[in-house]
């Protein structure tokens, strides 16, 4: 295990962090990412929101490239997993099978005025 990671969990530890989940949303870039959310020892039913954990610093200290998805550290066993995004399927436009219809243009027919 990289020291720089074990750094970061022992410090996680200390706080009473059992998991951090987070997703990246732009690949290779892990500047775009949501709030990462932390569930603690006490409170294991709610995640509450852990914006002071530097998600760069993270997989600079795992030595990993952020690719678009979802991330859980799970702090007791070191462990950063990833799931990607499903891709979202794609609506096909319906092929327009009616055929072209010309329409003839038809001129009215004018009444003659008749003269009085």
């Amino acid at each position: 295990m990289n020291p720089h990671s074990a750094t970061l969990l022992r410090a996680l530890a200390t706080l009473r962090v059992s998991e951090i989940r987070f997703t990246i949303t732009r690949d290779g870039d892990a500047q775009h990412h949501t709030t990462p959310r932390a569930l603690t020892e006490t409170s294991r039913t709610a995640a509450q929101p852990f914006p002071t954990l530097s998600v760069e610093d993270l997989f600079e200290a795992y030595a990993l490239t952020p690719r678009k998805g979802d991330y859980t550290l799970r702090v007791a066993d070191g462990q950063l997993a990833y799931e990607p995004i499903a891709p979202r399927k794609v609506a096909k436009t319906p092929v327009a099978t009616s055929k072209i219809v010309r329409h003839r243009h038809v001129f009215a027919r004018r009444h003659e005025k008749l003269a009085a």
